[in-house]
């Protein structure tokens, strides 16, 4: 009895069940292509190339079911195919000739995230460069410019944090769209006070100024794209009572329409969902967040996995890549080159093989434990490396194995806390408080990214190898913290996944370690036994029930537990 693909219930081409893991693969791939591109080109020709970052995909929503489109059969399709490459290639393909404007419409909120992956990887490869010293009249002295490079990285990440704490009442006053206008002006403000700096007979000191504050201003934008993008049009338009408007967005994306069946019954879906799910205000959400520890703790989910993520210590690679690969011997052109081209190269590869393999195979919870032990263990032998050569090391096969050490860094990462936390966070929470507990964790990040980038060149310059040590340290920490306190969430249908955290989280924590050895097979995300027609009828969603799922595989694994 096998898992197979079964035919929609429904006449219409296939379209994705799950489009924020789609978009997500796409936004990280994104990411890591601008940081070569903008640090290989900035080398060689000075070109550039946009990309998006994943924080963009943190409350994207597409509607549940597209017109003319039966849920189980894509999330059946795509499980079964991630092990035949071919296969899934011709699905996608097909996928994307029958729905093209939902794929243009994806890759265009994929846009709004390139802002950071530009930054990373353009100024990551300046810093050091003796140009860029002598246009803001920087010292030489290692630890004078330590402080001040530290500021012109960061900085950016401080106008991030309000951005992203602005964003959900800008969206909410002016609409998404909107909002993306007003994050895209104050972008380019930024943008011109940055590449203006330093020309004509302006001081040094007075270019230094310009380029804080415009890095500050271009960061308010790029935080708040970062939680509006991508637009939901459909539905906001109907949290506003448009819903004729809402009818011609989702009839322009199907190409029907507008009183066409399969059209009418997406704005019903959406029209039943809110009112099932009665929008909160914010003060309402931290009411409900804050009613009990169990929910503050499931609420504060996203802003732990931020705070991980960043202290695994990434965006100190990202940022100052080129310096860390000169501390281990590399002199002249090779520092730039492998800590942006190959060490870009690397996370592109490595994302796509663990989007494609890992995510949904074998779950948020065996990549974080998994991907942070293998992250965490470069870090300890480049910690003792630097610690017996603290001068400057010679290049010979100790210094080559440090080096393959980062290349390993930056791989076990994409496997792991690159890419889970960004699905685990938005599994977690409820569906009545996301846009809060999102907005936090972003702030997290945001938060936490500006406090590693500022300190990262002052820890390189003071304590060396210790910096090394303290990131291994601290992803061990996040290694702990995932085996103990944070349950699997991935294969369960979101309408179960409450019942995860009604129990003891430790007890069920525990249990779901299990999976860091074997695969749950993504059962309850829509694969069927070729005998279960269950999934063939359409549900009604205007059925009062506590759930719309009717996937046995979420209770089975909560049932044991709580047995």
């Amino acid at each position: 009895m096998g898992l197979v693909p079964t035919p929609a219930a429904s006449s219409g081409p296939l379209r994705p069940a799950k489009p924020r893991r789609e978009l997500l693969a796409l936004g990280i791939f994104g990411t890591h292509w601008v940081h070569i591109k903008t640090g290989v080109h900035l080398d060689f020709s000075r070109t550039s190339v946009l990309s998006p970052h994943p924080s963009s995909f943190s409350s994207f929503s597409l509607p549940a079911r597209a017109p003319g489109f039966t849920p189980h059969s894509y999330s059946l399709a795509l499980g079964i195919m991630v092990w035949n490459p071919l296969a899934q290639t011709l699905v996608v393909y097909r996928d994307i000739k029958a729905n093209p404007r939902y794929y243009w419409m994806a890759a265009s909120a994929c846009w709004g995230g390139m802002l950071f992956g530009w930054d990373s990887g353009l100024i990551g490869g300046i810093l050091d460069r003796p140009a860029f010293k002598h246009a803001f009249g920087l010292s030489d002295n290692p630890k004078a410019y330590a402080d001040i490079k530290g500021w012109i990285a960061s900085v950016l990440h401080a106008g991030c944090f309000f951005g992203a704490m602005s964003a959900a009442f800008i969206s909410e006053r002016f609409g998404r769209k909107g909002a993306l206008m007003i994050a895209a002006f104050w972008f380019h403000l930024g943008s011109l006070l940055q590449t203006t700096s330093a020309s004509g007979s302006q001081s040094s000191s007075s270019a230094l100024t310009q380029l804080y504050i415009g890095r500050a201003i271009g960061g308010y934008g790029v935080g708040m794209v970062s939680v509006v993008v991508p637009t939901e049009s459909p539905r906001w338009l109907g949290e506003k009572g448009r819903w004729e408007d809402a009818k011609a967005v989702i009839a322009r994306l199907a190409r029907k329409p507008i009183d066409d069946p399969d059209v009418v019954n997406e704005a019903d879906d959406i029209k039943a969902d809110l009112e099932k799910n009665v929008k909160l205000s914010f003060s309402e959400q931290f009411r409900q967040a804050t009613s009990s520890g169990r929910m503050f703790y499931r609420c504060s989910i996203p802003a732990i996995m931020m705070f991980w993520q960043q202290w695994t210590g990434v965006n100190s690679m990202n940022y100052y890549s080129p310096t860390i690969f000169g501390e281990l011997g590399m002199k002249g052109s090779k520092p730039g080159l492998l800590g942006t081209g190959i060490y870009g190269i690397v996370k592109i590869v490595m994302t796509l093989l663990v989007l494609s393999l890992g995510m949904e195979q074998y779950g948020r919870k065996a990549l974080l434990v998994w991907g942070g032990v293998g992250q965490s263990l470069p870090m300890f032998y480049i910690a003792g490396y630097r610690h017996i050569r603290q001068d400057s090391p010679k290049v010979d096969g100790a210094s080559y194995v440090a080096i393959l050490m980062i290349y390993l860094y930056v791989t076990f990462y994409s496997f792991g806390w690159s890419v889970a936390p960004w699905p685990a966070m938005s599994e977690s929470v409820p569906n009545q408080l996301r846009a809060l507990t999102m907005a936090i964790g972003l702030m997290s990040n945001w938060l936490f990214n500006f406090t590693i980038t500022k300190l990262t060149p002052i820890l390189l310059s003071k304590i060396r190898w210790g910096t090394y040590l303290l990131f291994a340290c601290t992803t061990m920490s996040a290694v702990l913290w995932a085996v103990f306190f944070f349950p699997e969430t991935g294969g369960y249908a979101i309408e179960d996944i409450h019942q995860l955290w009604s129990g003891n989280i430790l007890k069920q924590s525990m249990n779901d370690n299990k999976y860091l050895f074997q695969s749950y097979n993504n059962r309850a995300q829509g694969a069927v036994n070729t005998n279960d027609t269950e999934h063939q009828a359409r549900p009604n969603m205007h059925e009062k029930t506590d759930r719309d799922s009717t996937s046995k595989s979420s209770d089975d694994r909560i049932e044991k537990v709580h047995a």
